[in-house]
């Protein structure tokens, strides 16, 4: 039986509603999954079944075990996805996983030491948050395996991107200025917009080949059209140092005019928060899967829980404060 006290404010059947649209099968039992995630904050089957219903463990373990080949999650996650969303978020987060020596998707990370793979995850806003609805993942090891360039992982997964969100702007922050993702944005005829990394030591240059200095005052905005990132990438650039900051901030992007830049990209939420909750409230660090495809699966359960989670956290929270609001109009009308 399970003996772990819930933490959650709702029950799986207030994520019956979602999955019915998400899944085209099982959609109870995706429901029940998708609660054992958020319940136990795990990303472990084993810890899942706990929780999972009242029957044992052991009968838990095998109907998630019977269900989840089932289940098209990564479909579903990108079922999430609301054509209205003025724009989409991208970053990428490193999953550390020092112990899998002989995993095929584990390489070295930025640090050129520590073992595990990068995570790269694209969602949109909501309420002041970030909802996941796609994903891709890749590592030195599963880049070693391609035989053109190491970005062919990120090409197919900008086109299976752009496929699905066709014009919506994808919003970037710094780590992505470098040249090489900005060629497959451009191939994937993707629209984006991308804080400057000036550490990288960037240039831009007009149409006769002069370089054009970015330099602004404390106080001064700057905006810059039709110039040439690297002399290769054409893009609109703004800048602004507002008072306070220790420095400017200077933007680029291949579709907005220069006035808009700056405003596009401060509205973008901060998608790490996104992750640290991933991270900490749900255990996805502690992904343990030996082979790719599982792994992605759980990963896509996880993102989906998360998504699905916030949701319906923030639909209880209203129907509490509107009880509530409810509550004190009734005595107020008494009094």
């Amino acid at each position: 039986m399970a003996t772990k006290q819930r933490r959650l404010p709702f029950g799986p059947e207030k994520l019956v509603p979602f999955t019915e649209e998400l899944f085209d099968r099982e959609e109870e039992k995706a429901a029940r999954i998708l609660w054992s995630i958020l319940e136990s904050r795990s990303p472990r089957k084993s810890d899942w079944s706990q929780v999972f219903s009242e029957s044992s463990e052991g009968a838990n373990y095998r109907t998630i075990d019977r269900v989840l080949p089932k289940l098209d999650a990564k479909k579903a996650l990108m079922r999430l996805y609301d054509p209205e969303s003025p724009f989409v978020l991208v970053d990428p987060t490193e999953m550390e996983r020092p112990q899998a020596k002989k995993t095929d998707y584990v390489g070295r990370l930025s640090d050129g030491k520590s073992l595990g793979f990068w995570m790269v995850v694209f969602a949109q806003p909501y309420r002041g948050r970030a909802i996941p609805f796609h994903f891709g993942i890749y590592s030195e090891a599963t880049l070693k395996e391609q035989v053109t360039s190491r970005n062919l992982r990120w090409r197919e997964l900008l086109w299976e991107i752009e496929e699905l969100v066709g014009d919506t702007p994808l919003i970037f922050d710094r780590e992505f200025s470098a040249q090489a993702w900005l060629k497959a944005l451009e191939e994937a005829q993707c629209k984006w917009v991308v804080r400057l990394n000036k550490g990288s030591g960037v240039k831009f240059f007009d149409e006769l080949g002069e370089e054009i200095p970015l330099l602004i005052e404390k106080g001064e905005k700057r905006n810059i059209e039709g110039c040439y990132y690297r002399g290769e990438t054409k893009a609109n650039v703004a800048g602004v140092w507002r008072k306070g900051c220790k420095e400017p901030l200077w933007v680029m992007g291949n579709f907005l005019p220069p006035d808009e830049l700056v405003e596009v990209y401060e509205e973008r939420m901060k998608i790490e928060q996104t992750f640290r909750d991933a991270k900490s409230l749900l255990g996805m660090e502690k992904v343990m899967n030996k082979k790719r495809v599982q792994l992605e699966i759980t990963l896509a359960l996880m993102l989906l829980a998360y998504g699905l989670g916030l949701m319906v956290g923030e639909a209880v929270r209203d129907e509490a404060y509107l009880e509530e609001a409810s509550k004190k109009g009734a005595l107020n009308r008494e009094g």
